[in-house]
């Protein structure tokens, strides 16, 4: 019986170990180089910048972010593209902030009360994408 569950156990390990190392960044497909949030998702995380095929496979990554042109951008499409749904929007100095959901992203948080994992902000020029939320500056 001691065999059998240390089978299961050692089972269980390697299998979060291999999602761990399987990992690919939620980003990846948009951007080239993404900023990454480690050790928090919000405004106390350590934020690095790495090419996006370079994101640190640990679970001390807690968010991630990438910047674009906005003419480059469709805000309706990218949401579909992670089946989101979008909560709600708040217009701010210099752009408006539009939260979402999705069941596709592993990370989160809670915003105004509602579960939130991608923000995009829409600025003048650019457009910011992060998730669960941007941290930093827009």
């Amino acid at each position: 019986m001691f065999k059998r569950l240390v089978c299961i156990f050692l089972s269980a390990v390697s299998l979060v170990a291999v999602g761990y190392l399987n990992r690919t960044p939620v980003f990846g497909e948009f951007a080239s180089e993404l900023e990454v949030y480690i050790g928090a998702p919000d405004s106390t995380a350590q934020i690095i910048i790495v090419d996006a095929d370079k994101v640190p496979k640990t679970n001390e990554v807690c968010g991630e972010a990438f910047t674009t042109n906005k003419q480059n951008f469709d805000l309706n499409n990218f949401l579909s593209k992670f089946s989101a749904k979008l909560l709600f929007a708040e217009s701010i100095e210099g752009g408006t902030s539009y939260y979402a959901y999705s069941s596709k992203i592993r990370y989160n948080q809670t915003v105004n009360g509602k579960k939130v994992n991608l923000q995009v902000f829409i600025g003048e020029n650019s457009v910011k994408v992060g998730s669960p939320i941007i941290c930093g500056s827009f």
